[in-house]
């Protein structure tokens, strides 16, 4: 039987090492400060229907949203009744659901065997991961299903270490909850059931038995699906949408080759660029030559991983993927941003007529990208390394084998979607600081290169997000100043957000919402962050950023001859 359990620490020295994560975690989000009663993104779709639930009762949800997220809206409602109806009581629950996943990373790594400076340092960096820290501080789904999809892991990981039945039945909780806010949560049953068919020998005499119950999430998932499909999605039409791609007669072969290797490469690079504190440390292990075999698919993936940076090179695409053009499977509405964190929604941005007011040139965008690919190839023969030690080891490491096998089924799951943004990275590939968490060297120079990546990574992290509120404030006060003035909510163009949570919310016909959310067309007012011709300055409110070397300002304008 394998094993993975370290040495039990003292209660104390558990408590304090946990709160210690939380703790700087915590400073950092006092820093971001993510005050504010509005939705940020896709909050409204999430948002809405929980304040609707706590006033009413009624599961309404968004027939915008593929995302079914009915355990998130019942939570989201409760938050509502005990603080009050405000999108600040729903970013408390994402936060608070953060920390928490924070914390089971930590007893996940500590019950692998992590050493303490691992554990904290892999801990902290999913913290400060810039997708997972810009969702924290919103009410989109990615950190109430990573929360979910952590507690699902820390049980498989001990049923399979300890051998014990009971324990699948609890992570079965966990697959039901990561499913009830993102479909692909049934994934999350997966691994284990995989680890217990293909490494049966190193697990268990039992794996016949414990896989007939890890797969009771799978046929209760298919159960549902097939006697009450509602229950899984919010909008049949928006959730096909999706994937419908797969079935047009037009997507071959060569288109479908290029999609899956766009997915599991952007996966791979911003898993390893925002994980830079872990991957770095982990790759000065790599001292061995790999094994022919090992060479092979190390050399092919490292083609394959640096001829796609140079094809987004070539398209004018490079890091980060907001751009005035797209391609290559790209969509607009990534959380990095250039310069930043969050989608910049407002009209002028949004629609490519302006950049945003602190942004990068080409060049250093086409180094990012180059170096982002680098890094990518890094982390790939780390996970390559790592998958070879536990195939030989005496003694497997089920933690090391579940978080690689959850992040490469997670991963191939991204390729049904006909839609790739940089949060998805999150949902399929936060594992990856538990394998490099594992797999990190303790000495001097590895402990000081981390706590200095780790350190550059919060640091952006914490000061784009606030430098996003900042600006939203800005635009909602702008957008309320407008409101009590008597103007119409159709004669202003408030940015994405907006025109989303009152007017296409508001629309019950999915056909009509879809062609609706291409935009809001011509408006009297518009709120933006440049002037812009055509129009007239009404009001400017300033906003900083970066401890105020980023000084800009949300304009609102009037249409002239309007």
């Amino acid at each position: 039987m394998s094993s993975t359990s370290a040495p039990r620490a003292e209660p104390w020295r558990v408590l304090a090492e946990v709160a210690f994560i939380v703790a700087v975690f915590a400073i950092a989000v006092a820093i971001t400060s993510p005050r504010g009663d509005f939705p940020l993104d896709d909050d409204q779709y999430y948002g809405l229907p929980a304040l609707h639930f706590a006033k009413t009762g009624e599961m309404q949800l968004s027939i915008a949203a593929a995302p079914n997220a009915r355990a998130q809206v019942i939570a989201g409602a409760m938050f509502v009744r005990m603080f009050g109806a405000s999108f600040e009581s729903l970013r408390l629950l994402t936060l608070i659901l953060a920390a928490l996943t924070l914390a089971i990373v930590d007893r996940i790594l500590a019950r692998a065997g992590a050493p303490a400076f691992a554990r904290i340092a892999g801990t902290l960096a999913l913290a400060f991961h810039p997708v997972f820290y810009w969702s924290s501080n919103t009410f989109m789904t990615e950190v109430p299903y990573v929360f979910a999809s952590a507690v699902a892991f820390y049980f498989y990981a001990r049923a399979l270490s300890e051998d014990r039945a009971g324990f699948l039945l609890l992570a079965a909780i966990g697959v039901a909850l990561s499913w009830w806010v993102r479909q692909t949560g049934v994934l999350n049953a997966m691994p284990a059931i995989v680890i217990l068919v293909v490494h049966r020998d190193r697990i268990t005499p039992r794996w016949r038995t414990l896989a007939a119950i890890a797969a009771i999430p799978v046929a209760v998932f298919g159960a549902i699906a097939i006697v009450k499909r509602e229950w899984l999605i919010a909008s049949a039409g928006e959730f096909h949408s999706l994937y419908q791609m797969w079935s047009e007669a037009t997507f071959r072969l060569p288109e479908q080759i290029a999609l899956v290797r766009h997915y599991v490469v952007y996966t791979i690079q911003h898993g390893a660029m925002f994980g830079l504190a872990l991957v770095i440390p982990a790759a000065l292990l790599l001292k061995r030559k790999p094994k022919r075999w090992d060479a092979g698919v190390l050399s092919i993936s490292a083609v394959v991983i640096i001829g796609t940076m140079f094809e987004l090179v070539a398209h004018a695409t490079p890091l980060p993927f907001y751009a005035k053009r797209l391609c290559c499977d790209l969509l607009q509405g990534n959380i990095l941003m250039n310069f930043g964190l969050g989608p910049p929604t407002l009209t002028d941005v949004w629609t490519n007529q302006f950049d945003y007011p602190f942004h990068l040139g080409m060049t250093p965008r086409m180094i990012l990208t180059y170096l982002s690919g680098l890094i990518a190839v890094i982390a790939f023969w780390c996970v390559l390394d790592a998958w070879r030690v536990q195939r030989r080891a005496p003694r497997t490491n089920v933690t090391m084998l579940l978080a690689i096998w959850w992040t490469a089924i997670s991963t191939a799951g991204l390729c049904v979607s006909a839609v790739w943004v940089d949060r998805y990275e999150v949902d399929a590939a936060w594992p990856l600081v538990i394998i490099f968490a594992l797999i990190m060297p303790l000495t001097f120079r590895a402990r000081t290169v981390s706590i200095v990546a780790l350190a550059l990574t919060a640091i952006f992290s914490t000061l784009a997000v606030q430098e996003y509120f900042n600006w939203n404030r800005a635009r909602w006060a702008s957008y309320y100043e407008l409101r009590r003035a008597g103007v119409a909510i159709k004669d202003i163009d408030g940015g994405a957000e907006a025109y989303n949570a009152f007017e296409v919310e508001t629309v019950r016909d999915w056909k009509i919402k879809r062609r609706m959310s291409f935009g809001p067309g011509p408006r009297r007012y518009v709120i933006a962050f440049h002037e812009m011709p055509g129009f007239r300055v009404v009001t400017r409110r300033p906003f900083t950023g970066w401890l105020g070397s980023h000084r800009g300002e949300i304009v609102t304008l009037e249409r002239i001859g309007s």
